[in-house]
């Protein structure tokens, strides 16, 4: 059975849906979309999370829907199973569905591999389980809703360039701007599938470089101090400090 709203010719499901959804995101989708998205919540049912591959597009990107009970912290958790499974968001759009239970985020991100290339399936699918169990923990353990705020501020820079949130200086959190310089490195140094690791060498010349515009310069000077002591070569220069020769000697 189908009904007529504001032009629109949808299914019973999808009008309640279509309702209870902001007009910013009635805009933004065909009456095609309503369908499937009203069809991805009903399959939630009483689950915690529902997270599906939504599309594929000849882009090489996949956009993930994930329909779950608002919280803090939320795209901060989904974020962070991005990062796990080197998935880079390219878009995102985040919307609020109010229904008689509650409140529900209904959110979309456009998704490809870091480094470039499509999602492999698999990887898409590991991502999703990825995302349940977060959302699961986070249940159980609402303490860990400061973390989430790290983990979702990690990809903002120093010069307020980086996202979700457009974050800059001493708006962002200290754990956040700690994390940024650290996955930073852990990224060069290590070698990916589409890569060569880097030598550390590079790496910090690298993070010098971006010192001041994605990066902190006082947490990229105490990383440099703590890459000194622990390897006793000037993380700039490259020379063996005089402490670290005598010890050698």
């Amino acid at each position: 059975m189908s009904a007529k709203v504001n032009e629109r010719v949808l299914s019973e499901r999808a009008v309640q849906f279509l309702e209870s959804m902001p007009a910013a995101y009635r805009n933004a989708f065909s009456d095609s979309d309503v369908e499937e998205h009203a069809q991805i919540a009903q399959q939630r049912g009483s689950d915690l999370a529902q997270a599906v591959v939504w599309r594929t597009l000849p882009q090489g990107l996949a956009i993930l829907c994930v329909v779950t009970e608002d919280r803090p912290g939320l795209v901060a958790l989904v974020s962070s199973a991005f990062l796990a499974h080197a998935l880079d968001v390219r878009s995102a759009q985040i919307y609020c569905r109010t229904h008689p239970a509650g409140v529900d985020a209904v959110d979309f991100f456009w998704l490809r591999n870091v480094g470039g290339g499509a999602p492999e399936p698999s990887r898409l699918e590991a991502c999703t389980r990825t995302i349940r169990e977060l959302l699961e923990s986070a249940s159980a353990a609402p303490e860990l809703a400061p973390v989430a705020e790290i983990v979702r501020s990690s990809h903002e820079r120093w010069d307020g360039a980086g996202y979700p949130d457009g974050l800059a200086a001493q708006d962002i959190p200290l754990g956040a701007r700690i994390v940024a310089v650290c996955d930073s490195w852990e990224a060069m140094t290590s070698s990916r599938a589409y890569r060569a690791a880097m030598s550390p060498t590079l790496a910090l010349n690298e993070i010098t470089r971006c010192s001041g515009s994605q990066f902190d310069p006082r947490v990229v000077a105490a990383f440099l101090a703590v890459r000194q002591a622990a390897s006793g070569v000037d993380a700039v220069t490259g020379t063996t400090s005089a402490a670290t020769s005598a010890r050698i000697s």
